[in-house]
């Protein structure tokens, strides 16, 4: 029975170190809420570490959840940025292009003269 207490003991610590919502708090209410916890009997431990336990798996989840998310959100980065690129290669095409026959039309002036001259 010892034993058991000093298991929960240990892993209800370990529990309230890691719990965001403790760390959230200001260094006396903690410390205040810790101790509290910490000196509940053998049954109160036990459901403090399920709720803490409960705690940690939300958590994980929404983590999760946020992983596949900005997993989705890159992909979507990812297409609009081959979007932007596929649209800037065409506009400097079609630039090009406008730049081509501009000087393909200078350069008929410039045969038309010649061919008048001659």
């Amino acid at each position: 029975m010892a034993e058991d207490i000093n298991i929960s003991t240990t892993k209800l610590r370990d529990l309230v170190n890691n719990s965001p919502a403790l760390n959230s708090l200001s260094e006396e209410e903690r410390n205040v809420r810790i101790n509290s916890i910490m000196a509940s009997s053998p049954a109160q431990m036990q459901e403090i570490i399920k709720i803490f336990e409960n705690e940690a798996r939300l958590l994980k989840e929404i983590d999760d959840d946020i992983d596949g998310n900005m997993e989705e959100i890159n992909n979507y980065i990812t297409d609009t940025k081959t979007i932007a690129k596929d649209a800037d290669r065409k506009e400097r095409i079609v630039k090009e292009n406008i730049v081509r026959k501009d000087e393909e039309a200078h350069a008929e002036d410039i045969l038309k003269k010649l061919d008048e001259i001659i």
